[in-house]
């Protein structure tokens, strides 16, 4: 049952801690998420899976093959019947499902031009989207390199988990498992192939021998601490689905923060670039200032009953 008369409000990875709170009993009136730095499928467990073009967004080629029931983002699904099972707590589809009944209704200010949640075909190279052709200008420095480090963000951190120390993590996520093997006096490192992973998915030897790499983590820990979940899950465990700050999620409250239809924009826009254009970028409600984002407080004092 939720609190009618209280209300939340969070911004990009906000969303996180504030659906962690749901999730464990805060009932609200209503819940605004902006710019959610939170796996769309953590809401609805439909969008991990929802078509092709979004898993090969989300899924490094390595792993072309692999049944999705080798990947470290499905091992949960393995222990999920065993309430006992710490593992089975490790996934991220409709881990916040369940939150979203303790608010009354819940707004998703998402933004399409959020440079943050831009998403490539394929998953993203370390340094894709940083540079730019530069353009010139009559003022100093004259030549703007257009540096967007910003860019493909969230792809890169779920894409990278458990193959790059410095966009991701070096254990768990798409890390396979390796070990030696000896063949005719040479020393090999070797790793499941993914018809070796594929039959032991289908017999369930798997969980006995994870395609992934678990060393580092407690991933392969049946009683893995509730930090040792919640740490798994932020480091480990990757999302394969876009985040909530990207796109519509729900029924008639999601509202595009980019469309100057949904939110007005009467006195035009405080800055351009040679890449964003006049994009509502990730932290815009905050960084722009109030003479350009006025209408967006106006709707949060009418919605949410503020006056």
């Amino acid at each position: 049952m939720s609190n009618t008369s209280r209300d939340i409000l969070a911004l990009s990875l906000g969303n996180m801690v504030a659906s962690e709170a749901l999730r464990q009993g805060l009932a609200v009136g209503k819940y605004f998420m902006f710019n959610a730095a939170v796996a769309s499928e953590a809401l609805d467990g439909s969008f991990q899976n929802a078509n092709a073009s979004i898993t090969s967004k989300y899924v490094p080629s390595d792993w072309n093959g692999y049944t999705n029931l080798s990947w470290s983002a499905n091992w949960h699904k393995w222990f999920h019947d065993d309430v006992a099972d710490s593992r089975g707590k490790m996934g991220w589809p409709d881990y916040f499902s369940a939150a979203l009944n303790n608010a009354g209704t819940a707004y998703n200010y998402y933004s399409s031009g959020d440079l943050v949640f831009m998403e490539t075909e394929t998953p993203p190279g370390l340094t894709a989207g940083l540079f730019h052709w530069p353009t010139l200008s009559w003022t100093w420095p004259f030549v703007n390199l257009d540096i967007t480090e910003e860019a493909y963000s969230w792809q890169k951190q779920e894409t990278r988990k458990g193959i790059d120390p410095i966009a991701g993590t070096l254990h768990g996520g798409w890390g396979f498992h390796y070990w030696e093997e000896t063949v005719e006096g040479e020393t090999e490192i070797v790793s499941h192939s993914a018809a070796e992973a594929n039959s032991m998915v289908a017999n369930g030897s798997v969980t006995n021998d994870p395609v992934f790499s678990v060393v580092g983590t407690q991933l392969n820990n049946r009683n893995a601490s509730q930090d040792d979940i919640w740490m798994s899950l932020a480091k480990y465990v990757p999302a394969v689905s876009s985040p909530v700050g990207k796109m519509n999620v729900f029924d008639g409250t999601d509202f595009d923060l980019n469309d100057g239809n949904v939110i007005d924009r009467p006195n035009a826009w405080g800055r351009s670039g040679n890449v964003y254009g006049q994009s509502w970028l990730h932290s815009d409600m905050k960084d722009m200032a109030y003479f350009y984002v006025f209408s967006l407080y106006n709707e949060l004092v009418m919605k949410g009953m503020l006056r």
